[in-house]
């Protein structure tokens, strides 16, 4: 299973057992924000000063100096292949 499919099936959970306790639906809550920040994403160039673009973190805005596989802020995959150099 991949991480869309398991984020499809939490949300499937959700509208099927609407019942559950306050705790169920913030742990599943919890749980598909945690896999939606596996999918990597493009860093965002956000303009700094007159000249100078930063790469930034598309989830947080927190700007990326090293180019890691997360974002050391709020733990978004980062997909540098496609990153505008």
């Amino acid at each position: 299973m991949d991480i869309q499919r398991a984020i499809e099936w939490q949300h499937a959970f959700q509208s099927t057992y609407k019942n559950y306790p306050p705790e169920a639906t913030e742990a599943v809550n919890i749980a598909i924000q945690a896999l939606e920040k596996q999918i990597p994403k493009i860093p965002v160039g956000v303009r700094v000063g007159v000249n100078t673009i930063v790469d930034s973190c598309p989830s947080c805005g927190n700007a990326l100096c090293v180019k890691g596989d997360y974002c050391p802020n709020c733990g978004q995959a980062i997909l540098w292949e496609d990153a505008n150099d």
